[in-house]
């Protein structure tokens, strides 16, 4: 290994990156949902709307997962940033400066 780089500042934006596609996903399912109502609310079927609807609404329950997992590792990262730039600040007070 060469070398150790933690760029807080990296990290922070990798945080909010992975925030922002969660939110995003999120926005994608309401408007799904939407749609979903609109099909379910024409589509008269005894078999095939059920089914449909059923398969829609377990994609939807896996999408709203990831899109909660995504928050929660964004959260993650955000904290990892805010304990790296603390653990930086802890070393730097604590490291002697020498006088030229």
């Amino acid at each position: 290994m060469d070398g150790f780089d933690i760029a807080t500042d990296r990290i922070q934006a990798a945080a909010s990156g992975v925030d922002q596609v969660g939110a995003s996903l999120h926005r994608e399912i309401a408007a799904m949902e939407g749609t979903l109502a609109d099909i379910g609310a024409g589509w008269h079927s005894t078999t095939a709307g059920p089914r449909f609807a059923a398969a829609m609404g377990g994609y939807l329950d896996d999408a709203r997962r990831l899109a909660e997992a995504l928050i929660s590792h964004g959260a993650s990262l955000a904290a990892a940033s805010r304990t790296f730039e603390q653990a930086e600040g802890a070393i730097a007070a604590a490291t002697p400066a020498v006088a030229r």
